[in-house]
């Protein structure tokens, strides 16, 4: 542990009225609490733990860089003194009035601080920098283990390329850019591929080198939540899909200055990550923040890193509020909070629609694009001596989508299908899942022929 130093986030938490009624008042008690479920140190993150809600986020200004390091943080009168021992640490929090609590419990603290029931709850991050000049060796690294992809800046857009040695150059690394223009939606959802055949069996050993996507943004992964619920649950699980999700690692990157087309935070999403990626990068001037999300990625890292100080934590956390704030400021109308309802009362308004829907030449390149749309269409191939099923992407604004049996189409116009996108994604999702199946990335818009922006279209409801 010595020479292993961590990023400490300091929360204080408030505990709930009906569980204050039965805590002490005395301001020199001692509170131990019960052990901490597995989740716990995600549901803390989250803001979600059972019987707390967070009051204040704080982080500590320097790091933990010794055997016997001190922090000190003053809120009124207390302090804190942290001390490494073995793999946790002991906290003592001290007021005027002396030592208030000591608690040692592995990875989780907790220090009854003031009468008024306020708790101080440690939680320690891996957090680590790679300097610049080590950037490009550590992807050449990563590329001898896994089938490396990452947004490149062509012709002033960003698109996924394949980490090919010979022709990768660092500066055409975009990670300062927001989303590329493709969705990681074809490394896990193949466009086309075969997923049955008679008599050959399918090739299916699963020993294929693994996949890493590399700088990918946090609206890219709305569409994996959908697809999860989509492919994986139920009565049946894609297995093909389920195969490729466990072979990729995610390396998510911050989105430092979102474009005009972004409109995630309409979605409660951040441009940033704090959970299910491998790893959560943050380009600063001088390197790169990494900080270990999962086990997966705690093996990614090696021994070009060094901790992360407090300075650097402290400019990812300015760089994340401004873009926070440019998302606010770009969209600063939230929409109906019972928007599946909205939707669902205004869908006999066929005028509304046809208005919104004016502009559609019915490309299909806003459902190309979309990292959430899930639709396919099985056919099969097949003779006398053998037999093949395949499996594509499908769409639901081509006109024959919905036609069954007899060649009857429930939605033969075009307006009926521009509604049901919008009931798919916005009605059903919300009402099954309880989200919405959309990102906010901008892609249907930025695509779009006509320049239909459905954050307009959903203001209005």
């Amino acid at each position: 542990m010595r020479d292993r130093v961590r990023a400490t986030t300091l929360l204080a938490l408030r505990w709930q009225k009906t569980r204050a009624a039965q805590m002490p008042t005395t301001r020199s008690t001692t509170v131990a609490p019960a052990k901490p479920e597995r989740n716990f140190r995600a549901m803390a993150k989250s803001g979600r733990t059972p019987g707390w809600s967070v009051e204040k986020r704080m982080l500590f200004p320097r790091m933990m860089n010794s055997d016997q390091p001190e922090l000190s943080r003053h809120r009124s009168s207390f302090s804190a003194r942290v001390r490494l021992n073995g793999c946790g640490f002991t906290a003592i929090m001290r007021n005027s009035a002396g030592i208030i609590s000591r608690v040692k419990c592995g990875e989780f603290y907790w220090i009854f601080l003031t009468a008024d029931l306020k708790f101080v709850f440690f939680i320690l991050l891996d957090t680590y920098f790679l300097a610049n000049d080590q950037c490009g060796a550590w992807l050449s690294r990563l590329a001898g283990r896994f089938n490396l992809f990452y947004p490149a800046l062509l012709e002033e857009r960003v698109h996924w390329q394949k980490y090919i040695s010979a022709d990768f150059r660092l500066e055409q690394l975009a990670l300062r850019q927001i989303r590329a223009a493709e969705p990681i939606k074809p490394f896990l959802f193949s466009p086309r591929e075969r997923v049955a055949s008679f008599p050959e069996p399918l090739n299916s050993d699963g020993k294929d080198m693994p996949a890493l996507l590399f700088g990918l943004k946090g609206c890219d992964l709305r569409g994996i939540a959908v697809h999860k619920k989509m492919f994986l649950e139920g009565e049946f699980a894609d297995p093909f899909y389920a195969r490729r999700l466990e072979n990729t690692y995610f390396i998510g990157a911050d989105c430092p200055v979102p474009e005009p087309s972004c409109f995630c935070n309409l979605l409660g999403l951040k441009p940033f990550f704090t959970q299910e990626v491998d790893l959560s990068l943050s380009v600063l001037d001088d390197g790169w923040l990494v900080e270990v999300i999962s086990e997966r990625g705690r093996e990614l890292i090696d021994g070009n890193f060094v901790p992360a100080n407090g300075s650097q934590l402290s400019q990812r956390q300015a760089q994340r509020e401004r873009a926070l704030a440019v998302l606010k400021q770009q969209n600063p109308k939230e929409w109906n909070p019972n928007l599946a309802q909205a939707i669902a009362e205004r869908t006999r308004d066929r005028k509304f629609w046809a208005d919104a829907g004016a502009d559609c030449v019915e490309c299909f390149g806003c459902l190309v694009t979309c990292p959430t749309c899930f639709c396919f269409l099985l056919y099969d191939q097949g003779d006398a001596e053998r037999f093949e099923r395949t499996k594509v992407w499908d769409f639901c604004y081509i006109p024959m989508y919905a036609r069954v049996g007899g060649g009857a189409n429930p939605r033969p116009t075009f307006v009926q299908r521009f509604i049901n996108r919008f009931h798919c994604k916005f009605m059903h999702a919300k009402n099954q899942n309880g989200f919405y199946a959309c990102s906010g990335c901008g892609r249907c818009f930025t695509t779009c022929m006509g320049r239909i922006d459905i954050r307009k279209i959903l203001g209005q409801l």
